[in-house]
């Protein structure tokens, strides 16, 4: 029992001992998880604060981007703020600034196709779209090196511009830097120190991928944002950092910057009259889009558009057979009588060596923003552009600008429950575009179709004397230097002489002979000073001139009228349509063409594509569908117009040769209508003589078919139509059946067309993997990717 005792009390210190040893190991534990934990708290905010960190330095990345995006955008590169600098930029110093930014002396003189200028392999031209897989054109190249190729956005961009996006302009922070650094190979450091303890590493840069020339005075800048990595840093004991990667959407954005080619528009209007008496009229007499005005393209006016509201049944809603301009319209508001010559921009008339200037609107007028809008017989009350907004509400109170599901709400004006309404396609109209001029002489025209002055032989064909006829065909199966080919061929009568003249795909030009057999040609050099005026440029034999052979450009150019120009007859001459059946074409597959005259040039004839881009006859559908076809027609009066000949003139008397009925006329119509030198007298219409004459009977006419586009410095008559005292019904002259060439809205136009005076850039992007180009502005688009820290 004694023993038992002492054994019991043993135990119990050493249970009592055990305990207490698991009890201190559990507070240590305890104590090492709850610190452990601390300090994991502690890590987790050290890392999250220099993720924050490093994601300031994305933010400035993109802030960075987003000031390129501003600068390079169409409002600003050549909008309000620049606009001075841009409309005073002369295709050669446009060329002169590509050439520093590729480095290059000079440029192809024609292109077919866009050519790479440099980027990918620019000693082989390719399309633009290889451009997309290229790398930085200044890679490789030292800061100064890409400073010194700066001079394009330098030039045309304002130090108050690059103030506007935080960049202070100073002898060390330069314009040119700025880019410099953006493009130069790793862009532009922003390491800064966010606080006295954490930093931030990163860079940011842009990638100009390839420059193409795409056509006359339109290049592309292909421009790539790289993904951005940027390193968060805490200088205090715990040491944390993190990287982020921001990955970029990979979209390659494109400048396209360029002068609009006037081929571009599907309608364009100096003035918004058919005269000058109906202009000075008191009131002014304009031009009124009523219900049969349809157009598929661009429509712009230098004044203010007149629409009338027609009547209609639907009571409900606006009628889609209003006025439809689905191609987008714009106006630059210039007042009636207020477009007056531009003193300040002379220029010399090539064939009279007198002064001359382009239009202006009056520094003393207030462009009107907005347009006209009738509301009950011939009152027009003006509407301003302040009084039209979006509505999604398709409602007969709604007047002007939109489609029929999105018609802007005019408040001023509240029409009847009858009246059909303009739409535009879901386009909202620009009522302030500025005022275009057009050309004041036909300068470039004139010098393209002189011989050229380094290539003795080749050039354009350049025409005195009295032109009676001239006829443009294609030969399908024709022997031209010992081969059959097919060919174009223009024959002309000057003077009461006929010279045929022939050239194929290469441009090669041969010249028919009284025995029928055709020999090598070359442009006669011209000894007239400064221009052809004393003995033209025609083409004669190559052997008279001691030249193998010249090639053609494709520009016409004459001094005095043509009295018909003229293509293939229907055969048979009866037919009532023209087709592709009936009707050979003018115009062969390969050809680009450009027939120009100080004076009037008279259509006679249907003049068609051999390689119409648009089958469609009618303007809803026109089915163009071959785009790619790259035949083209300019039909430029500088000083005259361009008349059609119906069968019967405004004189009364029978024309002789006359249009046929439903003619078809595919080409870009343009008559500027440009000042002549000692007279105030100003002509510039697309119009058909006789289109009043009561012999011309517009039911048997039918419409004037027009594949292409019509500027014109007035408005032209093509018919009329009404009711006489009698109440009988009558229509004269021709409708208007215009179908819009699309090619033209890309870039596409016959050669030497005139072009505007004001470049006009856009920029698009093209999504990775992706063709379709969508309008944007550059920015650092794209997605975070964590990082560890470092």
């Amino acid at each position: 029992m004694k023993d038992s005792r002492k054994t019991a009390g043993a135990t119990l210190v050493l249970t009592v001992l055990v305990v207490m040893l698991l009890m201190a190991a559990i507070v240590a534990v305890t104590g090492q998880l709850t610190l452990s934990a601390r300090r994991s708290t502690a890590d987790q905010q050290a890392t999250l604060q220099a993720q924050y960190v490093a994601e300031s330095g994305v933010a400035r990345a993109q802030a960075r981007i987003r000031g390129l995006g501003t600068l390079l955008s169409p409002t600003s590169l050549f909008g309000p703020a620049s606009a001075q600098k841009a409309s005073g930029v002369s295709p050669s110093q446009m060329a002169g600034y590509i050439l520093s930014l590729c480095n290059l002396t000079t440029l192809p003189v024609s292109v077919a196709t866009p050519v790479v200028l440099c980027g990918v392999n620019p000693s082989n031209p390719s399309t633009s779209a290889s451009v997309i897989s290229g790398s930085n054109i200044f890679t490789g190249l030292a800061l100064s090196d890409v400073t010194a190729r700066m001079d394009l956005f330098t030039s045309l961009l304002t130090d108050d511009q690059l103030a506007s996006i935080g960049y202070t302009v100073s002898t060390s922070n330069t314009k040119a830097n700025f880019f410099a650094n953006l493009f130069k190979p790793g862009g532009v450091s922003l390491n800064w120190s966010v606080s006295a303890s954490d930093s931030v590493t990163a860079s940011v840069s842009a990638q100009i991928l390839g420059v193409t020339l795409e056509g006359q005075d339109s290049y592309k800048i292909y421009i790539k944002i790289p993904d951005v990595n940027s390193r968060g840093a805490l200088a205090s004991t715990s040491g944390a950092s993190r990287v982020i990667g921001f990955k970029t959407d990979q979209s390659i954005y494109v400048l396209n910057i360029l002068r609009p080619g006037f081929a571009s528009y599907g309608l364009f209007t100096n003035h918004q009259y058919s005269s000058q008496a109906a202009e000075a009229s008191t009131p002014p007499s304009p031009i009124v889009y009523s219900q049969n005005s349809n157009y598929s393209g661009p429509v712009h006016t230098n004044q203010n558009a007149y629409f009338a509201l027609s009547a209609t049944t639907n009571a409900t809603s606006p009628s889609s057979s209003g006025s439809t301009f689905s191609g987008g319209f714009s106006s630059a508001g210039c007042p009636a009588n207020q477009i007056v010559p531009d003193t300040s921009n002379p220029s010399i008339d090539p064939n009279t060596g007198l002064t001359v200037y382009p239009d202006k609107c009056s520094s003393s007028a207030t462009p009107l923003q907005g347009a006209y809008f009738n509301t009950s017989g011939s009152t027009y009350p003006f509407v301003n552009s302040t009084a039209m907004n979006n509505s999604t509400a398709a409602t007969v109170s709604n007047v002007a600008a939109g489609s029929t599901s999105n018609l802007p709400k005019v408040t001023t004006i509240t029409p009847s429950a009858t009246t059909i309404q303009p739409t535009f396609g879901g386009n909202i109209p620009n009522w302030n575009k500025g005022f275009i001029p057009l050309p004041a002489n036909g300068n470039s025209q004139s010098k393209d179709a002189q011989p050229s002055a380094t290539n003795p032989g080749t050039g354009g064909l350049y025409l005195t004397g009295t032109i009676s006829n001239m006829t443009l065909a294609v030969n399908p199966a024709i022997n031209l230097g010992g081969s059959t080919v097919k060919a174009q061929t223009i024959s002309y009568t000057k003077d009461g002489t006929t010279t045929s003249l022939a050239y194929g795909a290469d441009g090669k030009m041969f010249i028919r002979q009284s025995n029928g057999t055709w020999v090598t040609a070359a442009q006669k050099p011209c000894l007239g000073t400064p221009t052809c005026a004393t003995s033209g440029g025609d083409w004669v034999t190559a052997s008279s001139l001691g030249i193998s052979q010249g090639t053609f450009n494709g520009v016409v150019y004459s001094q005095n009228a043509i009295a018909s120009l003229n293509g293939p007859s229907r055969s048979p001459a009866s037919a009532a349509t023209s087709t592709t059946a009936n009707t050979p074409p003018a115009v062969a597959s390969f050809a680009k063409l450009t027939v120009a005259s100080t004076s009037d040039v008279n259509i006679t004839s249907d003049l068609r594509y051999e390689s119409p881009p648009c089958t469609g006859t009618s303007v809803s559908a026109p089915a163009c569908d071959n785009k790619s076809a790259i035949n083209i027609l300019g039909i430029y009066s500088v000083q005259g117009d361009v008349v059609i000949k119906a069968p019967y003139g405004d004189s009364g008397t029978a024309n002789s040769p006359a249009v046929p009925p439903n003619v078809t006329i595919q080409a870009v119509l343009m008559a500027s209508g440009s000042p002549i030198a000692g007279s105030t007298a100003r002509n510039g219409r697309i119009r058909v003589d006789g289109y009043a004459n009561s012999n011309n009977n517009g039911t048997v006419l039918g419409n004037l078919n027009l594949l292409g586009g019509m500027i014109e410095n007035y408005y032209g008559a093509f018919g009329t139509f009404g009711t006489d005292k009698y109440g009988t019904s009558y229509s004269y002259g021709f409708g208007r059946n215009i179908i819009y060439d699309e090619r033209t809205g890309d870039g596409i136009s016959p050669p030497s067309f005139p072009f505007a005076t004001t470049w006009a850039p856009t920029m698009k992007s093209l999504a990775s993997g992706s063709s379709a180009a969508t309008d944007s502005t550059i920015d650092l688009r794209g997605a975070y990717q964590q990082g560890n820290g470092q």
